[in-house]
Formats: C-alpha cells, sequence, structure tokens
C-alpha cells in the first residue's frame, strides 16, 4: 500500500458503521489517502488536494484544515480523486462560523 505523499502531517482513525476494522485517512503534502474506507478494507484512495495541515475523522464526517481554511465534508471518498458529499467552508450556506486555531 502507498500514500499520496510521504510527506504525513497528520493522521485520523474511526471504524466506520458496520466494519470491525480501522478506517484511517492520512493527511499529506500531497494530499489525504484514506486506508480501509469506504472502498473496502484492503483499500487506498488518494485524493490529490495539495497540502493538507491537519484532519479529523469521526464516521463519515471529516474535515480538513489545508494552508488557507477548514472543510467539513460529509462523505469519505470511495474512489480516487473523487470528492464528494457536501462540503461547509465559511463561505457555504450554511457555513462555518469563526476561527478554527487548533485541530484536535
Amino acid at each position: 500500500m502507498n500514500i499520496i505523499n510521504s510527506i504525513v502531517n497528520s493522521v485520523a482513525m474511526t471504524v466506520l458503521p458496520g466494519n470491525d476494522y480501522p478506517t484511517i485517512a492520512v493527511f499529506t503534502d500531497g494530499g489525504i489517502s484514506v486506508i480501509d474506507g469506504p472502498a473496502g478494507k484492503g483499500t487506498v484512495v488518494d485524493v490529490s488536494t495539495g497540502v493538507i495541515v491537519s484532519g479529523t475523522l469521526h464516521e463519515d464526517l471529516w474535515s480538513i484544515k489545508d494552508t488557507s481554511e477548514v472543510q467539513v465534508w460529509d462523505t469519505l471518498p470511495d474512489s480516487d480523486g473523487v470528492l464528494s458529499g457536501h462540503t461547509y467552508t465559511n463561505n457555504t450556506h450554511p457555513a462555518m462560523i469563526g476561527n478554527v486555531v487548533v485541530m484536535v
């Protein structure tokens, strides 16, 4: 298994509903790699988004912080290069309000 970029900035993990194994999101300088996610056990899905500073993962809700903003997604990617579902930022309706300084 290979991830999208070798410079790793953050890692998050959760167990998706119905699974008995963890899903791991790796946030890198080249984007996001989702290991054992919606595409199934033994898979790695890569999404090239540029530098991802940090991220969180909780069931199907996940967030990323790149170099300029925080985005929250309600669907994990299940194929390479594809982000689907709804994303929420300070410019969307509904919007995220306030500044996120630290993501844990």
